[in-house]
């Protein structure tokens, strides 16, 4: 086997790669979409965070990452970067010694760059890499979920009203929204976001084109869900999906199930408007995350990081 630089002459190769890599996935994660549009790999290869495993002038493996960037994963003054799921992929019974090499070689060339901060996305199922990966001093930071809509699926009546909000009321759920900035603060997930405006808030929601549902009481909104058409990877951008970016219930209703009744309504609401799958990203050391979305969602990625030290 040879590290070599990926190339335009090996796209070909490298696009079958992904493609059985994710027909792999989709075998064990029977909620995922077939493939129509194959993302582009042509922007990696264009810079030297691209690298190519041979064997016998055939390529059986991948690994291209994204140019690097400042302050990466809210980290100031680290660079950092990120290979998203469809920018590597391996093959044959030596999958995991092909990860390592690959990764081996490219690490070198990010270090040598100073880029600190490596972030990956794998397949939840593949084993192998995430092998791989884990041995290579890295740990999971977020997942990719999905459900299948089920307009049959038994749920109870709603005990609260629950409603998609006019765009124009947006700023009503900036309470729950700082709440959430106030709840991954804690531990032990401790991500430091600045509050958000009214402004923000809007513009925000205007950026992602998302649609905001909400459970509402006596006292006003206690729930929200916000949806878009994209997710955080290529599968989300397929026709017939939504994906939740962001969500919230005030402490005191959390186990109560109206977040519950809420994902039934938003289900509902989509089913008719001919959506048949639901995604969801979250961070896996979110644990009140985690047992919600768990309990819904089957996950079909997973994203490792690992910082290395400079000073080291």
């Amino acid at each position: 086997m040879d590290c070599i630089q990926l190339r335009e002459t090996h796209l070909d190769q490298a696009y079958e790669i992904m493609r059985l890599n994710y027909e792999e996935e989709r075998a064990k994660t029977k909620e995922l979409p077939e493939i129509i549009h194959t993302p582009d790999l042509g922007y990696f290869v264009k810079n030297a965070y691209a690298l190519g495993m041979v064997e016998d002038d055939e390529l059986i493996g991948y690994l291209c990452a994204y140019p690097p960037i400042e302050d990466a994963f809210g980290t100031t003054g680290v660079k950092g970067t990120f290979i998203p799921v469809h920018a590597h992929g391996a093959v044959g019974n030596r999958r995991k010694k092909v990860y390592d090499l690959l990764y081996q070689g490219l690490a070198k060339r990010l270090v040598e760059d100073r880029v600190f901060s490596h972030a990956i996305a794998l397949y939840a199922h593949d084993q192998d890499s995430i092998d791989c990966f884990f041995t290579n001093g890295f740990g999971m930071r977020c997942m990719d979920s999905i459900r299948a809509i089920d307009a049959n699926r038994r749920t109870r009546p709603a005990t609260v009203e629950v409603a998609e909000l006019d765009r124009k009321g947006a700023a009503s759920i900036l309470p729950l929204r700082n709440g959430l900035i106030r709840h991954l603060s804690n531990s032990p997930t401790f991500l430091k976001y600045p509050m958000m405006s009214d402004q923000k808030l809007i513009d925000s929601i205007q950026r992602r084109d998302s649609r905001i549902f909400i459970a509402r009481n006596e006292s006003g909104i206690i729930a929200y869900i916000e949806v878009t058409d994209d997710g955080e990877n290529f599968i989300t951008e397929e026709k017939g999906m939504m994906n939740i970016c962001g969500a919230y219930c005030l402490s005191e209703y959390r186990k109560s199930g109206i977040v519950d009744e809420l994902l039934a309504f938003l289900e509902n609401t989509l089913h008719q408007e001919g959506i048949s799958l639901l995604g969801v990203d979250f961070e896996s050391f979110n644990p009140t995350a985690r047992e919600f979305w768990g309990k819904h969602f089957i996950p079909y990625t997973v994203s490792l990081v690992r910082r290395i030290d400079e000073k080291g």
